[in-house]
């Protein structure tokens, strides 16, 4: 849940209102809620995936923490302006 709800949060100036992020946040829980519902076996991830899955939340912590909400903004600034158009938060 930590590693879907900090991905949600860093994408969400890209979604166009904030009923539309309401909605993605209430199927992502009911997505994890099922999940953790439902008796699944996985393998356990290698050492190389285990590094993956802790730099894409480590990205996504440090764009929460030290840029917000306004990361945007520098990708507006890199010519790329025409591609983000959503509001956030």
């Amino acid at each position: 849940m930590a590693i879907a709800l900090s991905l949600l949060f860093v994408v969400s100036p890209l979604f166009p209102d904030k009923r539309v992020f309401v909605a993605v946040l209430h199927i992502l829980v009911t997505a994890v809620g099922t999940l953790f519902i439902v008796n699944f076996k996985l393998r356990k991830p290698s050492a190389a995936e285990v590094v993956m899955i802790t730099a894409i939340v480590a990205a996504a912590v440090v764009i929460l923490v030290f840029i917000g909400h306004s990361w945007w903004i520098f990708v507006r600034h890199a010519g790329l302006g025409g591609l983000f158009q959503g509001g956030g938060f």
